[in-house]
């Protein structure tokens, strides 16, 4: 058994132990008194040691709950579809985003009615018919993290008519594809993008296409894709034969590449430039002063009724203005000058220096 220990308080009365503070130790057998003065001693109590262990578990469990809290309620919750509970007409598409403070979750797309409108992978709702249908996203990795939004579609598709019993039953598409997931592409640039229908034995494996945003990427009927201006579109292909199965494309445009400066040097079919240049119409074109150096046959002005050609070795030297020329003189090989000075007013067309050639 443990012993015990306490303190004599009889100050004063020449009792040292309780003058000098000291802690008595006795056995459970002995009397609790003072063995000096006799007097009851004071027991010391023993502190209980700190819930070190107990608080740290506490305390990482409030961690968690607060995270898990946080995660739920803030980041992983989706906010909301937007467009919120569209209306879209029979024929037409209509993108859906999932408004959302985490942008690193993939969404899976559901739609209650296929009959009535379906959506792809990327989003994209297609009106199928009259009704109205309820488009889900719920989270790739966690199915209890999901949003809806309900979709009505307006107007009618047109019914086929019924077919007869002996006519043999229509084979049903089984996938939709596209040779290109992604692409992309400059301002301007023209692509063209192919769908394949499968199997081979679908009776129409004809498909319609669809931008998501057609002020970013066009497409026409045959799947050519025009870049429009700067941003990310859609393209999707949706088979005719069942609209319920369709494949996506992700377009990036991006801005059209700054064309490098002229210089001051160029090569043209019938000769060599030397001098001032300007882009036009994507061609550099001589503008300024300058010297052109011809290695060939070719027709450069009309002067009194008559066409004025250079001869191989030939040069002029003068003023030109996008191409064409102003003002100058035309000297053979030899540095003699040839006829008049020739000038712009004297000539009946424009010199066409990019679509010139060697006679």
């Amino acid at each position: 058994m443990d012993n015990r220990k306490g303190k004599c308080i009889n100050f004063g009365n020449d009792c040292p132990i309780a003058d000098h503070k000291q802690v008595v130790e006795l056995t459970v057998t002995e009397d609790f008194v003072c063995p000096e003065c006799g007097s009851n001693l004071i027991e010391e109590v023993k502190p209980k040691p700190f819930p070190v262990i107990p608080i740290i578990i506490a305390a990482v469990l409030l961690v968690g709950i607060g995270f898990g809290v946080f995660w739920f309620f803030i980041k992983a919750k989706p906010l909301a579809i937007t467009p919120k509970n569209p209306t879209v007409n029979v024929g037409k598409t209509e993108k859906m985003k999932v408004q959302t403070k985490d942008k690193k979750i993939n969404w899976i797309w559901t739609s209650s009615h296929e009959n009535v409108a379906t959506v792809s992978n990327k989003g994209v709702v297609l009106a199928i018919d009259a009704g109205s249908a309820t488009i889900t996203a719920t989270s790739e990795d966690d199915s209890s993290i999901s949003v809806s939004t309900l979709v009505t579609v307006k107007g009618s598709k047109k019914v086929e008519q019924s077919q007869t019993s002996q006519t043999p039953q229509r084979v049903r598409v089984l996938t939709v594809s596209l040779d290109k997931s992604r692409l992309t592409m400059k301002v301007s640039q023209k692509e063209t993008i192919f769908a394949t229908v499968l199997p081979d034995s679908v009776a129409n494996r004809e498909v319609k296409w669809y931008s998501s945003d057609e002020t970013v990427a066009k497409v026409d009927n045959n799947g050519n894709v025009s870049a429009i201006k700067e941003g990310k579109a859609i393209i999707t292909a949706i088979s005719e034969e069942d609209k319920t199965k369709s494949a996506d494309c992700e377009v990036t445009v991006e801005p059209q590449a700054a064309e490098p400066p002229c210089g001051g040097q160029k090569s043209y079919t019938f000769g060599t430039y030397n001098g001032g240049l300007v882009r036009h119409d994507g061609i550099c074109m001589p503008d300024g002063r300058g010297r052109m150096n011809y290695t060939c046959r070719v027709r450069i002005a009309k002067h009194s009724g008559r066409n004025i050609y250079t001869e191989p070795g030939d040069y002029y030297i003068g003023s030109w203005s996008n191409g064409d020329i102003l003002e100058g003189n035309l000297f053979n090989s030899n540095g003699n000058q040839r006829g008049e000075t020739i000038r712009a007013g004297k000539r009946s067309s424009p010199y066409d220096i990019a679509n010139d050639r060697c006679e």
